[in-house]
Parts: C-alpha cells; sequence; structure tokens
C-alpha cells in the first residue's frame, strides 16, 4: 500500500499532509468506475414500440453480444422486446415490445488457451488446475427456451465479431481414456462433459457467493486445443464436421471479466466440495435421461447422457446413491 501511495504522490494525485493523503485532482475518481461494469464501451437499447425512438437501457460490451444479437428477446423491468436491429459500428440495439412465452440464449463458440498454470494438482480421473487464460468467443447462433419448463424450442444462426477476453480460470482435464470408455458416440461422450460442465457452472456461485453471471464455461480438447461443441449446437454450415473420436476434454470455469475477479483461486480449493455436490444433485433429481435441474436438457430424449454423466463424477471420486 506504501508503495502505491508513493507512486499516486508521485505523479501528482495525491497530497501528503500531517501524515494524511489528500486527493488533489479536479475529478474524483467514482466518476471513471461504474458500478455496473468494467468495459466503459456500451450498447444503448432503442425501443421503437411507439413509433418515436426512446432510449430505454444501457448495455455493457460483452453482454451486449449475448443479449442484444437479432431476434434476441431482451428482458427489462417484466417487459418483453425483441430485437429487430443491431447496429454494431454505432452501438446501437433497435428492438420493440412483444409477446412470447420464451427467452433467448446466445450460443457461443469459446476457444479458451492456458497462458499461465498458477497451480496444478492430480486426483481421481482428472487434473485440476487455476491461472490465467485466454478466451476467444464468438456468438455463432442462440437458441429459444420455454419460460418454467425451460424447454428448447428454435434455433437460429448468428455471425458476430469475435469478443477476446483474457482472464482467470479453474479448469478440470478429464482423463480422455476413461471418457472414451463410457461408449456411445464421440458427440455423446461431448454433450455427457458438456453435461459435467453445465451442473458445475450452475452450482460454482454458491459456494463462491457470486452472482451467476460472474463465471461462464467452456469445454476444449486438450490434444488439438480446440472447442468441443456438440453437432446439434454448430451452425448448419457446420454441423457436417465430425468429431475426434479419441480426446482429451478440459472443463474451463472461468472469471467473466477482463484480468479476472478472483474466483478461480477459491474455486480451485473448493473443487472437491463441488464435485461431491455435483454428484449428489444428479443423483437425487428424479429425470431418467437428463433435465435442466442437472445435466440440461437435450434434444433427442432417447440419448442416456445422465448415466455418462454420473459415470464420469464416479471416476472423480464422487459416489452417490440414488
Amino acid at each position: 500500500m506504501r508503495e502505491i501511495l508513493a507512486m499516486l504522490i508521485e505523479r501528482g494525485f495525491l497530497h501528503l499532509n500531517q501524515g494524511k493523503h489528500y486527493w488533489v485532482r479536479e475529478a474524483y475518481p467514482a466518476d471513471a468506475v461504474s458500478l455496473r461494469s468494467i468495459s466503459s464501451d456500451n450498447f444503448v437499447v432503442v425501443d421503437q414500440t411507439s413509433g418515436a425512438p426512446e432510449i430505454i437501457a444501457e448495455v455493457d460490451f460483452r453482454s451486449a453480444l449475448q443479449t442484444l444479437h437479432e431476434k434476441a428477446i431482451y428482458l427489462l423491468e417484466g417487459r418483453r422486446f425483441i430485437v429487430e436491429k443491431m447496429d454494431y459500428d454505432e452501438r446501437k440495439a433497435y428492438v420493440k415490445r412483444t409477446e412470447v412465452d420464451y427467452y433467448t440464449n446466445a450460443i457461443s463458440y469459446r476457444n479458451v488457451k492456458v497462458l499461465e498454470e498458477f497451480r496444478g494438482e492430480e486426483i481421481a480421473g482428472a487434473r485440476k488446475s487455476h491461472g490465467e487464460v485466454h478466451v476467444a468467443r464468438q456468438v455463432v447462433g442462440f437458441k429459444k427456451v420455454k419460460f418454467h419448463t425451460m424447454e428448447n424450442v428454435g434455433f437460429g444462426n448468428l455471425q458476430l465479431p469475435q469478443d477476446d477476453l483474457q482472464t482467470t480460470s479453474f479448469w478440470l482435464r478429464l482423463d480422455g481414456k476413461q471418457v472414451a470408455a463410457l461408449g456411445g458416440t464421440p458427440d455423446e461422450r461431448v454433450l455427457a462433459v458438456w453435461g459435467l460442465s453445465y451442473i458445475l457452472h450452475r452450482l460454482a456461485p454458491l459456494f463462491l457467493m457470486c452472482d451467476a453471471g460472474d463465471i461462464d464455461e467452456a469445454v476444449c480438447d486438450d490434444q488439438t486445443g480446440s472447442p468441443l461443441t456438440p453437432v446439434q449446437q454448430r451452425p448448419a454450415a457446420f454441423r457436417r464436421e465430425p468429431l475426434p473420436s479419441q480426446f482429451d476434454p478440459v472443463i474451463f470455469l472461468y472469471d467473466n471479466y477482463p484480468g479476472g475477479i478472483g474466483l478461480s483461486e477459491p474455486l480451485f480449493r473448493l473443487s472437491g466440495r463441488l464435485i461431491e455436490h455435483a454428484a449428489e444433485v444428479v443423483a437425487q433429481c428424479e429425470c431418467s435421461a437428463g433435465c435442466p435441474s442437472c445435466v440440461g436438457a437435450h434434444i433427442d430424449p432417447g440419448r442416456n447422457l445422465k448415466r455418462m454423466v454420473v459415470e464420469i463424477l464416479a471416476g472423480l471420486g464422487a459416489v452417490r446413491s440414488t
């Protein structure tokens, strides 16, 4: 702290008088710090329902790519708006009031590259780590999710600019041989890994005491360094590309802010409890093949992906009886 204060005095921000530090600049620090987001590059939401354009909200850049793309359902104060146009260059999204029984979730390609491992540890069936990562994200589509039931009721394709994020992350590198032993098709095994990522991602905020939007998830192949994306979640033009028959999946849970906000290290420490709790939730869920309350909802109910997730959790040493 003394070094920081000395630097601020040297640069003319502070004045030391009788053991006390005083701010001497005309602008006060809080004026340049947003309490809502880190980035100052925001989109404005323009309501055109009445014919006269009216600005009704402001959304930070990264959230805008996820929530203000064309055909997205934007929720504000209990009202529903459909995004008719997103002007990326002008940072504006034009919306109109609508009455629909669904909301939208953006589908993103996330490719994560590890820059530095701060700490790693071998555990049963995996290696857990935390450190600094680079995340390349691109919104390639969206799905329509029905209120209350969480059913997928439709999809759409998008092509938005790539967004780069350097942050901190916790990651879990699964044993590729154990994943291959699950059987099924490569797509089913990838969906099972995403099912595990789904439950870990949704339980992590309970342990970290943070908002669900403070962390995000990604699944990549450690062999190729490429994202592992289920065929059904790809844009139509890429659905014919086959998944590798063998892969070493890595689940990333990363801080959703530039530079990180200190969530990866406690998640590394609490990962054992997180995995145990995930096993309890999956075992106690009354569904037969997977649902939004445990490992996520899937289009094909004939795929018992829940069984695969249970087997992965058992390989991680988390065994829970139903």
